[in-house]
């Protein structure tokens, strides 16, 4: 049996389809509002530790910014300072990888994995991962038993 194939159509074509359709605009307004609410969210939890960096000569409203500045060395200390008081994942996930490079100070391997220990295999997993990423970079003979 040999099945009829459907007329192609364009890009433009589905999309105005997918657009009389009620129930796809009230799904893509939902999905919509929930991003809102997730960049709100991240920027709240994250507007403590921006403001300082910020007081600290660092002029960035994300910590991507601050990963694309190069090298932040002198923000350091304070990223490892904040990295234990960060409680939204996407915020810590950033400063996370923020402080995953190789020219970390000496301590990083240590407030990395205390943070792998807190985590424990329970909660949040991929965090488990990006902290393991991290301390891939970072580590030293220092932190080799733990």
């Amino acid at each position: 049996m040999k099945h009829k194939k459907k007329p192609s159509i364009t890009a433009g074509e589905l999309l105005k389809q997918l657009n009389a359709d009620p129930s796809f605009r009230a799904r893509s307004a939902a999905v919509e509002q929930r991003q809102k609410e997730n960049r709100a969210e991240y920027t709240r939890a994250a507007a403590p530790l921006l403001s300082e960096l910020n007081e600290r000569g660092f002029r960035v409203v994300t910590l991507g910014e601050l990963r694309a500045m190069g090298r932040y060395e002198l923000a350091m200390p304070l990223l490892l300072e904040w990295l234990p008081k960060i409680a939204h994942s996407g915020v810590k996930n950033d400063l996370i990888r923020a402080l995953s490079v190789n020219w970390a100070p000496p301590e990083t391997a240590s407030v990395l994995i205390s943070e792998f220990h807190k985590i424990g295999p329970s909660r949040i997993p991929d965090f488990r991962w990006i902290l393991a990423d991290a301390l891939a970079v970072v580590a030293n003979d220092a932190v080799y038993e733990e």
